[in-house]
């Protein structure tokens, strides 16, 4: 059987902005070959608080959203088109 780590969060809000980090750090790490990074986030209780962690530590550190393939038809393609246009902004 494989082992696992659980984590515990106080609230949702932390939950959010943990997820948020450790996807940006798997983003950074997936640009490095460039290759497509491709994601289908789907919607839930917290999205709305992921989304909006992610785009706040987007904004804080230096991580390019170029090879970040989404779903487009999904409401993903709100939270992209905000990080690509805050990436030009730097």
């Amino acid at each position: 059987m494989p082992n696992f780590e659980l984590f515990s969060f106080a609230g949702a809000d932390e939950l959010a902005r943990a997820a948020a980090s450790a996807w940006l750090d798997e983003i950074e790490m997936a640009n490095r070959p460039g290759k497509p990074y491709c994601v289908a986030l789907s919607g839930g209780r917290i999205m709305q608080r992921f989304f909006t962690a992610t785009v706040e530590q987007a904004r804080q550190r230096p991580v390019s959203f170029t090879n970040v393939h989404y779903d487009r038809g999904s409401i993903s393609g709100v939270l992209f088109k905000k990080l690509n246009s805050s990436e030009t902004s730097r």
